[in-house]
């Protein structure tokens, strides 16, 4: 049983889920005020930042300051989703050294410079210009920043998925139980990842959006999972680079329970991206090509009633 961050109420966890947890956060010593009852002094928990180091073909590309956790997977969705490789198939080679999963603090401590770097080797198919970029410190609460990319034409979706408000709705409503971090120290985004029926398939939580929709991607290509079927949901809000992301992976559908920005909008309706904000069980706001979305299916009584729990969601 672990505590959230009010100190109020208790969060259940797994054996296993209960480590990862664990190993993805840091007590400190804060001093708590309210007007019912002054200041206390207390323990907070909060979710661990560090950098992991990116090296392509022997040459430092990036450094991404992330939660620790699925290296790999960010490794992968960074590059693909960023165009610095074109295809999952380009790479010959992912390293990573040491995880949070021994148990052992002192000894995760001791590993940390390896833990924190991971090596790709590709076939020498990288995409075009990728190795004239500059070394890139991605900061947490942002993508990558390089506005050059977006001169570089940008595929247009072709996905005939189509999804009901109603499956949308039971996605919203699924996205809670994910968050196991979050619950505890805040500050965390989330990216789930869902097929037409509203069956999860993975989720992330991050410090960083791009970082967690990274996670997924990257797990789905190490596993063979296609994207051109699925639905990503994610908490924060939907930039340009998210779209961007969408867009070279082919996910046909771009949730967020937050606002888009205008860019955003007109490169997912250039892509044909189908691309939602403010999603809420009961109601949502669809930015660009609505056909995918069937608004005739009855929507289930379960999804009528929890709005107030996916406002604390995005908070």
């Amino acid at each position: 049983m672990l505590d959230t961050p009010e100190n109020d109420t208790k969060v259940p966890l797994n054996e296993s889920a209960a480590i990862q947890v664990h190993f993805n956060l840091i007590p400190s010593s804060v001093t708590r005020w309210s007007k019912e009852k002054s200041t206390s002094q207390e323990t907070a928990m909060l979710a661990v930042e560090e950098p992991l180091a990116l090296e392509i073909d022997g040459k430092n590309s990036a450094i991404l300051m992330r939660l620790p956790g699925a290296e790999k997977e960010l490794a992968i969705g960074f590059c693909i989703s960023e165009g610095i490789i074109e295809r999952f198939s380009d790479i010959s080679m992912v390293h990573h050294c040491g995880s949070f999963a021994s148990g052992n603090r002192s000894k995760e401590t001791a590993d940390l410079e390896t833990r924190n770097k991971v090596r790709i080797l590709t076939n020498g198919n990288k995409a075009q210009g990728s190795d004239d970029q500059k070394l890139l410190l991605v900061r947490s609460g942002c993508g990558r920043n390089s506005l050059a990319s977006m001169d570089n034409a940008l595929p247009r979706c072709t996905s005939s998925l189509k999804v009901t408000t109603e499956t949308l709705g039971q996605m919203n409503s699924q996205l809670f139980g994910q968050q196991k971090i979050k619950r505890i120290s805040g500050g965390l985004h989330s990216a789930v990842l869902y097929d037409k029926n509203a069956q999860m398939l993975i989720g992330f939580e991050d410090v960083g959006r791009h970082n967690a929709m990274d996670k997924i991607l990257g797990h789905a290509y190490m596993r063979g999972i296609s994207l051109e079927n699925k639905i990503l949901f994610t908490t924060g809000r939907s930039s340009y680079e998210m779209v961007t992301k969408a867009a070279r992976t082919s996910i046909p559908i771009l949730v967020s329970l937050s606002a888009p920005t205008s860019l955003a909008v007109e490169l997912a309706q250039a892509c044909a991206i189908t691309l939602i904000g403010y999603s809420r069980s009961n109601k949502m706001v669809i930015y660009s090509c609505p056909e995918r979305i069937d608004f005739d299916a009855p929507m289930h009584p379960l999804c009528e009633s929890d709005d107030t729990m996916t406002q604390a969601l995005s908070a």
